[in-house]
This record gives C-alpha cells, sequence and structure tokens, in this order.
C-alpha cells in the first residue's frame, strides 16, 4: 500500500507532524504557502525526516545483508537512539518496526553476537557505552515498550534476542553485566557513578521484558549468574543509596526478575518430582471440595480448574448441566487453596464470577431441564425463580451466518415464533408491543440453547433483521426471491432479531451456527437475560485472571490478612517515591500565603501549623497528611464530612510534585459516573490542565471536552498505525468473509456440491460416476435439475433395499461401484460423506474464529494507540470502577504510580484490586464503609444473608482493612459534618458516629417554609400494595397512599415559592415506588431519574412511564424534579428530603432499609430538612429504626397529620380542624370580619394557605369580571373574549400573605392564562439565554474562517463518482447534507458545521408548535380527539406567540449556511494539486442552485414584516442578497445569473429604505454598503457581525439584576436595561432620554424621569431576570 501524505493534529495546530520531527502550524483559511500552485506536491523532508530515511537505507533486506563496520554499527545505534530521543510517536514507530524487519534482527545480530568479554576490561566500558547502550536505550524506550501497536515489533525483536534456546540471551546478558561489574569497579564507593544505576536500569529492563515476552526465559538457568552479577554490582555501591527515582527503578526491576527466575526454578522442580495430582492437598484437612484436579472427586466439568486464568468466563455446556456444586472459597485465608495474594486474587474471581455468570448458567439449566421433561417452553412462561429474570423465545432457527463489513462483527439472524399475545394484533400494535416491552434490546445477552444439550451465547446486534449474507459460489440453493423487511413486528407468526457472536476463543459455535437442513428440526429456544450486559462484568474477571499469572499486585503483603504476610509490609510506610533524598510534599497549593510548609518523612510535622493556614478543621488535617504520607492510606468520612473536598486537597499537593516525583498520570477512580463528574469539575475550576475522563456516561457540560474520545478526535494518526489499521481492517475482512463462507458449507454438507467437492480429494473414481450416473441398462441419467444425480442415487427404486443377511462394513464399502450398493449402504456412505466433510470444515471454522477474535483484538488494540498517546500527555484521569476493568491494559502501560479511590466504601473488591495496577506506589482509598455496600446480584453471597456471610462479596476491601479485627491498617476518619442541621445529623450520631461534630454554618440554616418542623415521620398504616400475580418475580413494592402523600408533600413546598424543585428530592428504596412517584408527578414536573435508576427500571421490566402530549421541552418552561432511589443517591445531597419507606404489612417486613448501611444513608442526605412518610410498626423491629423512632417520638416530631403553616404567619398552625376567629377580617369590600358575615348571603373562599376572604372580595381580587361576563348577582355567565394585552396577566396570590391561589377552581381561567403568560416570558428569557452564546459561537468561527492564512483539509482519501461537476442544489439542508459527505473538511468547517446543527436544534425548540400557547392548544386538541370521535381545529390569536427568537435564530440560520457554502466555495477555487490527489471532489466543477435559500429569505421578510422587526428584515434582505452574489460566482444555470443579480441588488436597496424609516438600525449600513459592493464587484466572502449589532446581542444576555427596569415599546417589545438604545440611563432605573426601539423603531424612553407615550414598565421581566443569572 502506498504511504498517504502527512497530516497535521487538528487540535494541536503548532505540534509536531505524526511521524516528522518538523513544526506545523495549522490554521483554517486561505492566502497560505500552502495555496502556491507553482509549489512541490509535497514540501521538503525535515532534518529528522532526512535523518529517518538515510538511517532506514541501512537497513538491508532479506538476502542481502552486508555487516557493517565496528564503527559503523555504533553509529547505526546511536542514529536510532537519537531519533528515539525525540519522543515523536510517527518516528518511534518507524524505527522499532525498521528493527523489528528481518534486515533490522541482523543488524542486532551483529551487535549482541560481539562478545564484549574478550575486549580489555579499560576499554569495556567505553565500548559499552558506544556500542550495546544505545541498542538499549532503543529497546527499553518507555514509549516503545508502552505502545499497544509495536507490541509485536517488539515481541519480535526480544524473541529474535532471546535464540535459540537462550543461547543469543545468554550471551548478550553475560556482556553487559561484565560491563556493568568492571563498571562497579572502576568507580569508588565515595564517588558514586549516577551511570552505574543508569546502566543497570536499562539492562535490567530488557531482562525483564525478554522474561515477560519469553516464558521460556523463566527456565534458562544460564540468566540465574547474570542476576546475580547485576545484584552484586547494585549492593557495592548500597552505602551511598539516596532512594533517587533510578535506584529504585532499578532494585524493582531487581526483585521482579528475580520473581520470574524464581517461579521458572519452581516449574522446573515440580516437573522433575513425580507427584500424585492430590497430594498437593494432603497438608489440608479439608471440609469442602477443592477446585479442578485438587478435587478428591475429580473435576467437576470442562471449565473446572485449579487455576483461574484457565477458566472461561461463559459457562461451558458441560458447567451448565453438571450437578455438583461450584467451589466457592470463603472469606478465610486459612480456608484457601491457594496463599497470600493468589488466593486473594483466586477467591474474588469465582465469587464474583458465580455472582454474575452462576446465575446465567442457573437459568440456563431450567431451560435445558424443561426440554429432557417435555414442558412446555412458550414464550409466556418466563423465568425468575432463580432470583434472575429472564425471558424464552420458541421456535428458534438460524440464518447464515453473515459478515457486517460496516461495524466489522459477525452476526446471524435468529428467527423465533411470535409470542402468543401478539398472534391476532396488527402490524402497528404488535411494533407498539415490541417497543415498549424493553425486551431484546441491543447488547443484551442471550443464550440459544438446544435440545441436544448444545448452547451458545451471543449479544443482540440490531432489533430486527439485517442484509442477508450474498449468495455462495457452491451453493444449489433455489434463485432467491425478493426479501422480505425481517424485523421484530412485521411478520405476524415470526419474529428476526440479530445477533453478534461474542467470546470467539471460548466458545464453540459450529454445532449451532452450522446445523444445515438436515437437522432444522431440532427444538431450539432463546434465552433473554434483561438488564445483563457482558461488558459489565467480563473485563474485571479478565483482569483478574492477568493479575494472577504473576500475582504483581502492590501492597500485597498488606491486602491478605493472614500467615504473616503483613508483617512483610509496614502499613504507614511512605510511598516510595517519597523516600528519595531531599524529597518534602510542598504544601503550598491548599495554604494561605507566607512561609511554604513542607511535609518530609525525616522530621515531625506540626498540624496545628496547618489548620491555622488553610480552611481545613483538625480531623482534616490529619487525614490529608495521613494521605500524603502513607504509601496505603485509608480516609474514613461520615456522610457530609468533606471526604471529596480531602481528595481534592491531595491532588492539588500530588499534582505540584509530578514533575518531581515522575508520578506520570494520577488515577482517580469512582464508583458512579456522577461522583466522577463532580471531582473533575472541582479539578477543572481549581485551574487543573490536562485532565482526561474515560467514558462516555458523563453528563457535565464542563467535562465533556476533556472525554478520551473528544481529545483523540483531536489527534492525528501516525502513518504506522494508519498502515497497521488497514492492513488489520482488510485481514479481518477477508477472514469474515472466509468464515461465512465456511459456515454456508457447513450448513450445506450434504449438498452435491459439497459431496463433489469432497471426493474429488478423497475418491476421485466416486466423484466421475456420481456426475456421470448410468442405469442398469448402460444410459446415461440426464435431469434438467441441478442437484438430482445425487438424489436420485440416494432414492434409486432400482436399487435392492439391503445387500442381503450381512451387512458389508463400511470401510469394504468405499471401493464399491456406487450403483452396485444396497439403499441401506448408499445411505451408510452418505452419511459417512457427511460425516467426513462436517468434521474438517468444523475445525477449519473453529481455527477460523479463533484468528479472527486475534486479529479483532489486534485492530482494537491498533484503534487505542491514539488513546494511548493522549493518556502519556495527561496529568489526571479520571474513571469509573467499570470504565477502569474495560480499560486496563491502556492504563497499566502509562505506568502510574499514584491512585485515587473515591467512595471506596461501595466497590467490590474485585474492582478494587483491577485497580492496583503493577506500578502503582501510592494508594489512597476514600469512604464509609457504614454507608452502602457494594451491590451484589446473588443475595446468597451476600453478607445480609446468613448462609451469604462465610463469602461476605459485599464487604469491600475499604470496610475489610479497617472493620476487621485482625486488621492493623492505620486510617483517619473524618469528624465535622457541614451538610445536616444538627437535628438530623443527631439521628447518625447517635446511633452509628458518636463522635460526629456539626459546623458552625449548619446551626444557621432557615426554617422550611410553609412547614413547622423540619424534621417529621408521617406515620399511617395503610397497606402496601399486594403481588402482582401475573409477575413471574416481583422484586420490587409500592405503596398508593404515600404516593399521594408524597406528590401533595411536594406540590406544598413548591408552592411556597421559597425552594426550587430541583432543591426537593424524593427517595425511596423501590423502584416500582419510583415509577408510581414518576408517573404522578409528571403532569406538574419535569422528571429527572438517574441513569441508574433508569437501568434498574429496564432490569425490573417495569413500563416506562406515560408521556405526556407535547412534552419535549417541558423542562424548558416547568420545574425540574429529582426522584431516586436510597442506593442510588449515595454521595448526593439536597436541602429538602422526601422519603416514602413504602413498606407496611403485618408481618413487620421492612425490606431493603433493615440494614443500618441503608438507613445511614437515607438519613443523612437532607439538609434544611427530612420528611418521612411511613408505618412506624413495620419498621420498629429493627434496632436502628427503634432508636430512630424513639428520638423522633421524643421530640414530638413524629404523628398521624404533618403541621403545615403560613410563611406570613409562622405561628398560626393551619389546620382543617380549627375554628376560624370572628374578628379575623374576610370581607375588604365592606370591611368586615367573619363574625359580621351571613355565611348564606356572602360565602367564604379558604386557599391552601389558611387565610379566609369572602368570594365577593376574592372575585375583585382576581378581577374575575375582566375575563367572564358576570350576572348582577356576580355570578359568571360566559366567557369574555380575551381581550387581555399579552404577557400583561400577572398571576395572583393571597392578599394576606402571598400565598398560592392557583388551586381554586372558580378561577381557573384566571390562572391559566397568568400561568402561559408567566411560561410564554420564561420562554423569552429562555431563547434569549441560548441565542446569545450562539450568535458569538458564529461570530467566533467567521473570524476563524477570515483570519486564517492557509487552507488546511484532513481526512483519508475519498473516492467519489466520476461525475463531471458537483452540484449543491435543493433546500439548505439536502445542500449542507451534500458538504457532509466530501472529504478532508472535518478540520476547516467541522466545527462550524458543529455549530450549525446547534442553532438548527435551537430554531426547532423556538418555533411556533413549541410555544405555551400552541402546545396547550395542540394537547387540549388531542385530549379531545381521544375522548371524542371530533376533530377539532383551533385557531390561535397570533397576537399571543412570541416569534422573534424563531425569527432571530432563522436568520442566524442563514448567515450560517452562507458562510459553509463560501467556504467551500473558497476552498475549491484556491485548493493545490496536493489536496486534488487526496480529495478528488475538487477535481469536479463546483456548482450552486441557491433558489430555495432565497426563497427562505423572502418569508422570513414577510414574518417579521408582520411583527415589525425592522433589524430582522435588513438582515433577511442582505442574506438574499449574499446568496445571489454566491450563486454568480458558480451558477448551476448561467441563463438566470442576470435576473438573480437584480433581484440581489433590489433587497439592497429596500434594505437601506428600511434603515431610513428605522434610525435605530443604522448600525446595519457598512453591512449593507459591503454587500453592495460584493454584488457590484462579482465577488464573495464571509462578512463579519459588526460590533454594533453584536452589542444589541450582547445586551440580552447580561445581568439583569441591576438598578434598571425592562420596558415595553407601544408595540410590546421588550426593552433591557443598559440597552443600546440608551432609554434607561437613570440611577433610579427610570428614563433619562429619549430614543428609539431597534426593532420596531417606535419612540422609547423618555425625559426626566417620564415615559413617552405607549410605554409601560415591564414588571414580569424584571423579576423574571431579577432572579437570573446568564
Amino acid at each position: 500500500m502506498a504511504d498517504k501524505p502527512w497530516r497535521g493534529r487538528r487540535g494541536d495546530r503548532g505540534g509536531r507532524r505524526a511521524g516528522a520531527g518538523r513544526a506545523n502550524r495549522y490554521t483554517r483559511g486561505g492566502n497560505g504557502r500552502e495555496n502556491d500552485p507553482q509549489q512541490k506536491e509535497r514540501p521538503p523532508p525535515t532534518r529528522n525526516e532526512q535523518t529517518l530515511m538515510a538511517w532506514t537505507r541501512q537497513i538491508p533486506k532479506a538476502g542481502t545483508a552486508a555487516p557493517l563496520s565496528r564503527m559503523r554499527l555504533c553509529l547505526f545505534f546511536q542514529t536510532a537512539s537519537t531519533l528515539m530521543a525525540e519522543q515523536d510517536a510517527g518516528i518511534t514507530h518507524q524505527v522499532i518496526y525498521g528493527l523489528a524487519k528481518e534486515g533490522g534482527l541482523l543488524r542486532i545480530a551483529e551487535l549482541v553476537d560481539f562478545d564484549l568479554s574478550e575486549v580489555p576490561e579499560a576499554e569495556r566500558c567505553k565500548l559499552f557505552e558506544d556500542l550495546y547502550w544505545p541498542l538499549l536505550q532503543v529497546i527499553t524506550h518507555k514509549d516503545a515498550l508502552a505502545s499497544l501497536i509495536l507490541e509485536k515489533p517488539i515481541g519480535d525483536i526480544y524473541a529474535f534476542l532471546y535464540g535459540n534456546q537462550g543461547r543469543r540471551s545468554s550471551k548478550a546478558f553475560q556482556s553487559f553485566a561484565s560491563a556493568l561489574q568492571t563498571k562497579s569497579k572502576a568507580q569508588g564507593v565515595a564517588d558514586p557513578d549516577v551511570a552505574l544505576y543508569r546502566w543497570a536500569t536499562a539492562i535490567l529492563a530488557a531482562l525483564t521484558k525478554l522474561l515477560d515476552c519469553n516464558q521460556a526465559a523463566a527456565l534458562n538457568t544460564d540468566l540465574h549468574p547474570v542476576v546475580d552479577v547485576l545484584q552484586a554490582c547494585l549492593e557495592m555501591d548500597c552505602t551511598s543509596f539516596k532512594q533517587t527515582l533510578m535506584e529504585q527503578a532499578a532494585s524493582q526491576y531487581i526483585l521482579k526478575v528475580r520473581r520470574y527466575l524464581d517461579y521458572g526454578a519452581n516449574v522446573t522442580t515440580f516437573s522433575q518430582q513425580n507427584i500424585p495430582a492430590t497430594s498437593p492437598t494432603a497438608v489440608f484437612e479439608l471440609t469442602t471440595e477443592r477446585p479442578g484436579r485438587l478435587s478428591t472427586a475429580g473435576p467437576r466439568h470442562d471449565n473446572d480448574h485449579d487455576d483461574i486464568k484457565d477458566i472461561k468466563i461463559l459457562p461451558t455446556a458441560q458447567e451448565i448441566v453438571s450437578p455438583r456444586a461450584e467451589y466457592l472459597p470463603t472469606k478465610d485465608p486459612n480456608d484457601w487453596h491457594l496463599h497470600g495474594i493468589q488466593g486473594l486474587l483466586d477467591q474474588q474471581f469465582r465469587l464474583l464470577r458465580e455472582d454474575t455468570v452462576g446465575q446465567l448458567r442457573d437459568c440456563v439449566r431450567t431451560v435445558m431441564e424443561d426440554f429432557q421433561s417435555s414442558r412446555s417452553n412458550k414464550h409466556e412462561k418466563n423465568g425468575g425463580d432463580q432470583g434472575l429474570r429472564f425471558y424464552k423465545y420458541s421456535g428458534v432457527h438460524l440464518s447464515d451466518l453473515i459478515y457486517d463489513q460496516r461495524k466489522r462483527r459477525l452476526l446471524v439472524m435468529a428467527h423465533f415464533q411470535q409470542p402468543d399475545i401478539l398472534a391476532r394484533r396488527s402490524v402497528s400494535e404488535r411494533q407498539r408491543w415490541w417497543n415498549d416491552s424493553r425486551q431484546l434490546q441491543v447488547d443484551a445477552l442471550i443464550c440459544l440453547v438446544d435440545s441436544e444439550g448444545n448452547s451458545v451465547f451471543f449479544s443482540v446486534a440490531e432489533r430486527g433483521g439485517t442484509q442477508p449474507a450474498q449468495k455462495m459460489d457452491n451453493s444449489e440453493d433455489e434463485q432467491a426471491s425478493p426479501q422480505a423487511i425481517h424485523n421484530l413486528y412485521n411478520n405476524s407468526s415470526e419474529a428476526t432479531v440479530t445477533l453478534r457472536l461474542i467470546d470467539l476463543c471460548n466458545q464453540t459455535v459450529t454445532p449451532i451456527i452450522g446445523r444445515g437442513p438436515d437437522n432444522i428440526k431440532v427444538p431450539q429456544i432463546l434465552v433473554e437475560f434483561p438488564g445483563v450486559l457482558l461488558p459489565s462484568f467480563q473485563p474485571t474477571l479478565e483482569a483478574l485472571q492477568r493479575m494472577s499469572v504473576h500475582g504483581d499486585v502492590p501492597f500485597a503483603g498488606l491486602l491478605v490478612l493472614s500467615r504473616g504476610l503483613q508483617s512483610e509490609c509496614d502499613p504507614s510506610s511512605w510511598p516510595r517515591y517519597a523516600l528519595q533524598q531531599g524529597f518534602a510534599f510542598d504544601l503550598s497549593p491548599i495554604i494561605s500565603g507566607g512561609r511554604p510548609l513542607y511535609l518530609r518523612s525525616s522530621r515531625k510535622f506540626d498540624i496545628a501549623e496547618l489548620k491555622e493556614r488553610s480552611t481545613l478543621d483538625e480531623a482534616q488535617c490529619r487525614a490529608l497528611v495521613g494521605a500524603l504520607s502513607r504509601a496505603f492510606a485509608l480516609v474514613q468520612g461520615p456522610p457530609g464530612t468533606g471526604k471529596s473536598f480531602i481528595a481534592i486537597q491531595a491532588m492539588k499537593v500530588l499534582l505540584k510534585h509530578r514533575q518531581l516525583a515522575e508520578l506520570n498520570p494520577i488515577i482517580c477512580v469512582c464508583y458512579t459516573n456522577h461522583a466522577l463528574d463532580q471531582f473533575l469539575e472541582h479539578l477543572v475550576k481549581d485551574g487543573t490542565e490536562k485532565i482526561i475522563r474515560i467514558g462516555s456516561r458523563s453528563h457535565s457540560a464542563a467535562i465533556e471536552p476533556l472525554n478520551l474520545r473528544a481529545v483523540t478526535d483531536r489527534m492525528e494518526q501516525t502513518k504506522a498505525e494508519k498502515h497497521e489499521a488497514w492492513r488489520l481492517r482488510s485481514d479481518l475482512e477477508s477472514r469474515g468473509h472466509a468464515l461465512m463462507n465456511l459456515a454456508h458449507k457447513l450448513r450445506h454438507a450434504g449438498s452435491q456440491a459439497s459431496i463433489l467437492e469432497y471426493l474429488e480429494f478423497e475418491n476421485p473414481t466416486y466423484r466421475q460416476e456420481l456426475q456421470s450416473l448410468e442405469d442398469a441398462h448402460g444410459f446415461r441419467m440426464v435431469s434438467n435439475k441441478r442437484g438430482d444425480n445425487l438424489a436420485r442415487w440416494l432414492n434409486d427404486r432400482s436399487a435392492p433395499p439391503s445387500a442381503g443377511s450381512h451387512n458389508r462394513p463400511l470401510k469394504d464399502l468405499l471401493d464399491v461401484p456406487l450403483l452396485s450398493m444396497a439403499m441401506k449402504e448408499r445411505v451408510r456412505v452418505y452419511g459417512h460423506w457427511v460425516s467426513r466433510i462436517r468434521k474438517d470444515i468444523s475445525y477449519q471454522l473453529n481455527e477460523g474464529m479463533q484468528q479472527y477474535a486475534e486479529t479483532e483484538k489486534d485492530l482494537m488494540a491498533c484503534n487505542q494507540e491514539i488513546s494511548l498517546r493522549c493518556l502519556q500527555q495527561a496529568h489526571v484521569i479520571g474513571v469509573t470502577t467499570s470504565g477502569l476493568a474495560r480499560n486496563v491494559d491502556l492504563l497499566r502501560r502509562l505506568h502510574p504510580k499514584v491512585l485515587l479511590c473515591e467512595e471506596a466504601g461501595e466497590i467490590l473488591e474485585a474492582h478494587t484490586l483491577t485497580a492496583f495496577l503493577p506500578s502503582i506506589e501510592h494508594a489512597i482509598l476514600i469512604g464509609d464503609h457504614e454507608q452502602l455496600r457494594p451491590q451484589v446480584q446473588n443475595h446468597e453471597l451476600s453478607l445480609e444473608n446468613p448462609r451469604g456471610q462465610q463469602y461476605s462479596l459485599d464487604r469491600s476491601m475499604f470496610e475489610r482493612l479497617i472493620a476487621d479485627a485482625d486488621s492493623e491498617m492505620p486510617y483517619e476518619t473524618l469528624q465535622t459534618q457541614r451538610r445536616m442541621h444538627p437535628s438530623i445529623s443527631d439521628l447518625i450520631r447517635q446511633t452509628l458516629y458518636p463522635e460526629l461534630l456539626d459546623h458552625e454554618a449548619v446551626r444557621q440554616y432557615p426554617t422550611v417554609s410553609g412547614i413547622r418542623k423540619r424534621l417529621y415521620w408521617l406515620d399511617h398504616r395503610e397497606p402496601e400494595a399486594g403481588v402482582n400475580p401475573t409477575k413471574a418475580l416481583q422484586m420490587s413494592h409500592s405503596n398508593d397512599y404515600e404516593v399521594d402523600l408524597t406528590c401533595s408533600l411536594v406540590t406544598h413546598l413548591v408552592r411556597q415559592g421559597v425552594y426550587r424543585s430541583d432543591e426537593i428530592v424524593v427517595l425511596t428504596p423501590y423502584v416500582r415506588q419510583l415509577q408510581k412517584i414518576r408517573n404522578a408527578l409528571a403532569t406538574s414536573f419535569d422528571i429527572v431519574v438517574s441513569d441508574r435508576d433508569m437501568a434498574e427500571i429496564d432490569r425490573q421490566g417495569m413500563e416506562k412511564a406515560a408521556s405526556s402530549v407535547a412534552a419535549t421541552h417541558k423542562a424548558m418552561l416547568t420545574e425540574t424534579l429529582r426522584i431516586a432511589t436510597v442506593d442510588n443517591f449515595q454521595g448526593e445531597e439536597s436541602e429538602i428530603v422526601i422519603v416514602s419507606l413504602v413498606r407496611s404489612n403485618k408481618q413487620s417486613r421492612c425490606g431493603f432499609l433493615r440494614t443500618t448501611n441503608r438507613i445511614n444513608v437515607l438519613l443523612s442526605r437532607a439538609k434544611h430538612g427530612m420528611y418521612i412518610i411511613g408505618n412506624t410498626v413495620t419498621s420498629y423491629h429493627v434496632p436502628m429504626w427503634a432508636k430512630v423512632i424513639g428520638m423522633l417520638q421524643q421530640a414530638g416530631h413524629i404523628g398521624p397529620s404533618l403541621p403545615l403553616c403560613c410563611p406570613q404567619h409562622p405561628d398560626t398552625v393551619i389546620d382543617l380542624a380549627a375554628n376560624i376567629r370572628a374578628t379575623t377580617m374576610v370581607d375588604y369590600v365592606e370591611i368586615r370580619t367573619y363574625a359580621q358575615l351571613n355565611l348564606d348571603e356572602f360565602p367564604c373562599i379558604i386557599p391552601l394557605c389558611g387565610h379566609v376572604m369572602t368570594v365577593e372580595s376574592m372575585d375583585g381580587h382576581m378581577e374575575l369580571a375582566a375575563h367572564y361576563t358576570m350576572s348582577k348577582d356576580a355570578t359568571p355567565l360566559a366567557p369574555r373574549e380575551s381581550s387581555s394585552e399579552p404577557l400583561r396577566v400577572a398571576v395572583k396570590g393571597c392578599p394576606m400573605c402571598r400565598g398560592t391561589l392557583r388551586n381554586i377552581n372558580r378561577y381557573n381561567r384566571v390562572v391559566k392564562r397568568a400561568l402561559l403568560d408567566e411560561s410564554t416570558k420564561k420562554f423569552i428569557v429562555w431563547s434569549n439565554a441560548q441565542f446569545v452564546p450562539l450568535t458569538t459561537a458564529l461570530q467566533h468561527e467567521e473570524e476563524a474562517i477570515t483570519g486564517a492564512k492557509e487552507i488546511v483539509l484532513s481526512g483519508n482519501r475519498m473516492r467519489t463518482r466520476p461525475d463531471d461537476k458537483l452540484l449543491i442544489a435543493g433546500v439548505r439542508g439536502e445542500q449542507i447534507a451534500t458538504i457532509r459527505t466530501l472529504s478532508g473538511l472535518e478540520y476547516r468547517l467541522g466545527p462550524l458545521l458543529a455549530l450549525r446543527k446547534r442553532i438548527s436544534q435551537f430554531l426547532h425548540k423556538v418555533g411556533t408548535d413549541e410555544q405555551p400557547f400552541a402546545r396547550i392548544g395542540a394537547m387540549t386538541a388531542e385530549i379531545v380527539r381521544r375522548t371524542t370521535d371530533i376533530n377539532p381545529t383551533f385557531r390561535l390569536d397570533t397576537a399571543v406567540l412570541e416569534t422573534r427568537a424563531h425569527m432571530l435564530a432563522t436568520s442566524l440560520l442563514l448567515r450560517c449556511d452562507y458562510d459553509i457554502l463560501s467556504d467551500v466555495l473558497n476552498i475549491h477555487r484556491r485548493h493545490t494539486p496536493r489536496m486534488a490527489l487526496l480529495h478528488m471532489w475538487l477535481k469536479k466543477e463546483l456548482r450552486f442552485d441557491l433558489a430555495k435559500n432565497r426563497r427562505d429569505c423572502l418569508e422570513l421578510v414577510q414574518q417579521a414584516s408582520r411583527k415589525q422587526q425592522p433589524m430582522t428584515i435588513i438582515e433577511a434582505r442582505l442574506n438574499f442578497a449574499k446568496f445571489a452574489a454566491l450563486e454568480r460566482s458558480a451558477p448551476a444555470n448561467s441563463d438566470h445569473v442576470v435576473t438573480v443579480v437584480a433581484n440581489g441588488r433590489e433587497q439592497v436597496n429596500l434594505a437601506k429604505v428600511q434603515v431610513r424609516k428605522s434610525p435605530s438600525t443604522a448600525s446595519m449600513l457598512p453591512e449593507i454598503l459591503e454587500v453592495e459592493k460584493m454584488l457590484q464587484e462579482e465577488t464573495f466572502y464571509t462578512t463579519v457581525t459588526s460590533a454594533e449589532k453584536q452589542a444589541v446581542y450582547l445586551a440580552m444576555a447580561q445581568d439583569f439584576s441591576g438598578t434598571g427596569h425592562w420596558y415595553y415599546c407601544e408595540n410590546m417589545h421588550p426593552r433591557p436595561p443598559a440597552d443600546p438604545s440608551k432609554f434607561t440611563i437613570g440611577e433610579c432605573g427610570m428614563p433619562m432620554e429619549t430614543s428609539r426601539c431597534p426593532q420596531c423603531g417606535a419612540p422609547v424612553g423618555g425625559q426626566s424621569h417620564e415615559s413617552v407615550a405607549g410605554v409601560s414598565y415591564a414588571r414580569d421581566f424584571d423579576e423574571e431576570f431579577g432572579r437570573m443569572r446568564l
């Protein structure tokens, strides 16, 4: 493949070119050197490129090797070392690839075959420095060893270096050792040489890599003396050991090499002894069966092994049907069959696999037993008895194997019987059922089971069919008929889903995917495990297997608390990097100014000074010092004590020493995405640079640009990476198609084509006979139908049924003529042929699957190479525990030294272990074991189950090391909480944390508005909902009574006007209750449910929440409310927490909330107030609940009703049973008290706030007569026509307390209109806030395009259709779609195209259909249609619609489209020949047809004219003219050019007229003249928004909390304070100057605090913007 030209990195415009050392600054635009048509096609090579090419020429081709002289050989490797020192990824790749070639290996052989021991000692060191040292620098370079793409060539180099039986490596390393020995003798002890450790480190690094790449090297006894010499040389200098990082590295390499060689010696010793398989267990008195060969009864099945590295992750067929229980190690290390860290890894692997895979195994076993017992396997009989829900689909048959070339994956279509419930339903009903059912979701785990005992696991690739495989070459199938569309719902009897083959290395798939037509009737069932995803557990299990190979786990002696292993490590020791001489932690990043404060290992630290000079309390100071000074640090923090804050402070200090200590990236691990986002956001705010977040589940806008995928998109691949990726993709594609052919052959092994192909090599005589069959009379059998000969031979009626009384053996039949065989003999021979064919193809298919899986793995590693290079530049890497397991190999290559783990008490020990990468020297674990434990699926393994306590899988490493009685691990505990009011924190202080203190700030919290007490338990005895008999397994519960109470309490709190709805959280322990509350509140609030809760809803198969009509952008106009389960709210907090406990039953079963951990989390989330709704009797038997209930009863915070209060009269208790005082004023018309009224004549109204008022007074207050025609007795007769001006109806409140009156039905029409006006105002506020950043972003992109000096295109070579013209026409969306297909524009136009998408989305959101009035109309029409047979049509008064934002967005989108089109034309005109070679579209003739663009401009002119928006009118006319000028430059139809240009000039003239009519638009005049010049000079270019117009836009987004006021002009255009029109200038906020409205030119402002006629104060906007910060 020809090498492609170099490309730069989009995100590093001043960086090096990939694969070169020359700087190459990239910008967007033209006028650059690259636009010179006379320039060379390829720029001149840089010095590094020239050096690399000259060096490469010295690598001989195969068979042409000429040895180099010693001097030239020295120069060859010195040049390689110099090139590697450039630290350019492209150069590194090419140097290593060059050395890994045959010629490069010959150069290495020339070097290492030279015997250095024969050189005199005086010259030995000099020769090593010149000759061997450069080679060692190259093959131990950190970038080369860390690279994923170089793993194979590096392995080839070390394999060659090892040589035949290790002879070459023995000789080479003996030479290296002799040189080092000479060096150590030459230097004095008092004068240590840094080169000694530099040489030793490189030699040991090479030896470690050699042992890692060649397992046989550990058995090479010749390497032992080499290591002895190396260790002796280092020990000679031990008196001057300064603990430098280089000295530490050398020591660690010695330990690692010793571990490798000792392992090899043990293997050799064991293999030489004749020990029975069961002898290792003789020293134990076993009470349970050991695993694998250690079991007294032998292995349980083919997947039962004593070494976990041999265990397949997914269960095998034998394992599924095995009746023996699996081996599960207990938590006691003394019972393990392995010692130390190996035993811990073994235990965690087996328990985690049982928790995940074990449930899958048991479910599949149940299905297999159904086959054997002939039970019905209908879809409806789904399962869940084992604790894992699953669905069954019967009548399954598979299609041919399919290779998906686009996504590079192996697929198969599964056709199965439709569920009985869908048998008589229509296509649309079936489609709706499948969409709502949440079944067969993409990536769901599937197992295909047949009645023969075969089982294969798949994952769902597509919810429907895919393109069928192409017809195979040797197929004899009938001609393909037109394919029907296969999906889940089209066919009433059969559904189709596309499955992906997974875990190909460990599964045997041939028995199922190779099943042919002859055995298609074998019953098969699909078993689906909803919510179970293979990537959620497979990476962690595989990581534990890899760790167990060598047991290279840091802090191993501290992690296993038995057999005295903990004595090997000091739990209080400092991190190794901190022990180097002179090292000290500088705490200046976290303290106030003054003299520096250092933390040293050699000096006692003053905690008091740190407390005085920082914001930390004493416990936090101790925790921080402990976190920094202990290699393995544990910090416990009760709720609200600032665990994350301590982590941030520690991170600041560590980052300051990143370079000094060579920490490499610091790994930050969190359990949840929310916690990780919060942690990284704090770092970003504090100015931390080079942060990368791994994982795509972030919801933080601030972190989104730091996502690994976003960062890698800005980095360019090197030449070697591109070539390797292309090679692997091609290889994968060829292997995929080969597997398709093999699978097809296997399915049709009995066809005539397959038989003939087999007989061609096995028995040519039979092949010839079969091809030309003759009957008994010598006539040749001829048929027009293909495949007839084989069928006629098998079904020949003239053949005898049998060969007589004796059946001839098969071997005798293989030489008998075909026609002489009896019928039974023919069937036997045919069966033999088919069996042999299937056996051969199955072998090829299994081998091909293995090779395909390896190639797929290599391609994945190649694609991750660019991610690795990005991560190497990071300072902080944030990742969740699941993300870490998936990327553990990537992170291992970064050699990080520091691990910071938050939420450590909530993480499974298996996940924590995978985070302990071999290079970790400093681990900080922060958490609280008294809060939530890790979640497990199998309750039999949980601490909460008496049977599961022996395993305790849900006990984290953090809890084990702190809480175990045998543990001596030191840890620090935080003590001062800064979250809860003291009355709330008392609940956990008196039960769990007796030393917990309250910060002074929490004592100053305000009272809860509208409720008399901030802490209350609303006690009831209403029973929970019963079990649904239609559910196979109901794992969740609900309580309808508590749903109603919760919704009422939420509504009451929000109506107080004090708390935003996002400051109120509803917590419940059960997902089913969450779902019911969510549905009940969905009509009033936009409900926010976390990803983890949504996943749990899907996992339990619950129906989706009913969506209201036109609820697309509800959050924009209404309130948002968070509802969460207790388990998924740990680490979060809220001002007000409402708790629904759900459980209320006579059996006193309180369910999930019986453990102190969950109760602790539940009680510690609230800041200002907490309200619990539940049955105290049901919970009282739990000890912690009993204490809490007793405390609440003693304080009077528990009862059957919740006491409310009026915010304005907090001393007055609102109680429906209370009497109204006789002296209360209730009639504000005739000024009468309650005692003076006749209620029959003057009825009263009592709002929610509790104040009383006569109906007559309330009618006047609500201005009812303005909305209804009233009778003489003040009774509303009929609604009036809406005459109120838009945005003028205010929401009324109680005259006494301003409390809400929205719930009084009598005033619904009044209130609803006011609410609609309020929503419209919010709509305007929101649209302004969204519009201004878009205008700013567009101006930035326009400046980037016009200011760029050269045109740079990115992307790979793109071939297009050989058309002569490139026509851009149609509607604007089609034009942009055409541009997106053009190659090379990603770098230059990518940001502008992305911005266009944002503008387009905003345009949709501000459309008339999305406005409050229009949405209410649509909702009303939909309700009428649903409840009646009427199809209503509503006509809205356009005066109530706010269309300004829509017009502004339309104008902005037109401008953006012009920028894109004009730049495409600019690139096309100014491209270089080199660009045209890469991007074929540049060679085409570019033509525009922009008639639709001009039509859109005229439509905008009409809309703006109706709404009196002169600024928008002018912009639309100018856009028309610019499109005309652009089309003239490259017209699709030259005959229309004159007309188009004339129309453009006419629009320019009309724009001038508009400016004269509206003086406030004078700022547009320069742009008008610029466009007019564009039309006159027959040119086009990008225009940039003028400063004046940009100021108008920015005025919409300023902080509106100043003294100025908002006003309406006479045309109802709202104007902000400090507007460029300058009609509100006075400090008092009143008008001091007359001007004109920029939108319509109407007079605004005034003189001397007096407004001009028609101008009115916009109080509503003042209040709205006064609360807003944009």
